[in-house]
């Protein structure tokens, strides 16, 4: 091959190497876009494997601590609905929603604020606590009120749980 044949393949500088390719060549640039991000996601994979790396997304059917506790925090009660029970949430809910309605009315809002804040950072460690307990059990578990045949609440008797 002569040097001209190799200077006529080779694009010019500043030239769209596909100006001339086909109009759905858009399609196959996606296509090779994915096939190399499939690559690299694969081989990201394999890497933490054999590191002996757990996966980064959280199994199905498990609430997130943090969140938990974060919407608690900032919702009070009403962050109760992610992971607690209902019997437990509701009623904590309509607590809530009076105490401070009365409370309002007493005090001015500057007053207002203080047992609010302290209010809600205890729904945000309940909130991040019925989180750890859904994880334990698989299921709502009540913190306040005894289950049926129970002789304590369940996540009393989980936060006491020997390991043997």
């Amino acid at each position: 091959m002569s040097q001209s044949e190799r200077d006529s393949k080779r694009t010019k500088p500043g030239a769209d190497p596909d100006a001339d390719a086909a109009p759905d060549s858009g399609k196959s640039r996606i296509g090779a876009l994915k096939a190399d991000f499939d690559r690299v996601a694969s081989g990201a994979a394999l890497a933490m494997e054999v590191a002996g790396l757990k996966s980064p997304t959280r199994p199905l059917g498990k609430k997130r601590v943090l969140v938990a506790g974060g919407i608690s925090f900032l919702f009070g009660p009403f962050g109760w609905l992610y992971a607690a029970p209902l019997k437990e949430a509701i009623p904590a809910i309509v607590v809530y929603v009076a105490a401070f309605w009365l409370l309002g009315l007493i005090l001015p809002s500057l007053l207002l604020v203080w047992p609010l804040a302290i209010v809600n950072v205890l729904t945000g460690v309940a909130g991040a606590l019925y989180a750890w307990g859904f994880n334990s059990a698989g299921k709502r578990v009540p913190m306040i009120l005894k289950e049926k045949d129970a002789e304590a609440p369940p996540l009393r008797k989980l936060l006491t749980k020997q390991k043997d």
